[in-house]
């Protein structure tokens, strides 16, 4: 389970009792709970080759953390064997064909949704990215207001089965601390819903997601990476995505949770 930011973009005509539905009806395209048609996932190719990435991506991460010091991810990790088993036994999966590969990627779905040309099929939101929404949330008053700026009060009521803030606070032992900026009472002049001219630029930092008048949902490649090429690379993209927005523009501040 993770949190992340997410800058929403509403159109400057909305008025500010309709912010809330708005807000709620562009973010619902993207819901992970949302059953759509069935459809064809990943044709045998495709999934052959969509496994081989997580299998490379494997190799990469875990591990390479695991090989560049066995003993002590042994040591770790000692209360996980069947973890430390999976890894002993991981270059085998390095060396398989196509048809092994394919015969592994399959054991995830059920018998009636693959197909007799080796297709998958699904009814999982393919546009998933929550399971649930908070504006602010573990973020809230994460922007500050310009002094001649108008506060508005939009009551946004929580989406999805997870009340994350509640979930914060619980795994915090109900302790708010002040001192930690994500969890701090917002100040009088924070905000997480502002016209995009009210809101003090020294205050707007890129969140590693934008959601665009379009309805794109754009995102850091990697959004949990501490490399600063790619933090740089998407802020250029991420103002420059905002540069094109009207002044008028409604911003939301939205923690997401998948």
């Amino acid at each position: 389970m993770v949190h992340f930011a997410v800058t929403v973009a509403l159109p400057g005509e909305t008025a500010p009792d309709d912010l809330e539905r708005v807000l709620t009806e562009v973010l619902a395209p993207f819901d992970e709970n949302l059953v759509v048609p069935r459809y064809v996932e990943f044709t045998k190719a495709e999934l052959i080759e969509h496994r081989r990435r997580e299998i490379l991506e494997y190799r990469d991460t875990r591990y390479a953390e695991y090989v560049s010091d066995p003993e002590a991810y042994r040591a770790k990790h000692v209360d996980h064997p069947q973890h430390l088993e999976y890894l002993r036994n991981f270059p085998e999966q390095l060396r398989w064909s196509d048809e092994q590969v394919y015969a592994d990627a399959i054991t995830v779905y059920a018998r009636d949704d693959i197909g007799p040309a080796g297709e998958v099929y699904s009814e999982d939101n393919p546009r998933s990215r929550w399971d649930a929404w908070a504006l602010g949330g573990r973020y809230r008053g994460r922007w500050t207001l310009v002094d001649d700026a108008v506060r508005v009060s939009a009551a946004v009521e929580p989406c999805g089965g997870v009340n994350i803030v509640a979930m914060e606070r619980r795994l915090r032992g109900e302790i708010g601390l002040p001192e930690d900026p994500l969890h701090a009472e917002p100040g009088l002049r924070a905000t997480d819903l502002a016209r995009l001219c009210d809101i003090d630029p020294a205050s707007h930092t890129p969140s590693v997601t934008l959601l665009t008048l379009d309805g794109v949902w754009h995102e850091r490649e990697n959004r949990w990476t501490t490399d600063p090429d790619s933090a740089t690379g998407w802020a250029v993209f991420y103002w420059g995505q905002v540069s094109l927005l009207p002044p008028g523009t409604w911003l939301a501040n939205v923690d997401c949770h998948i």
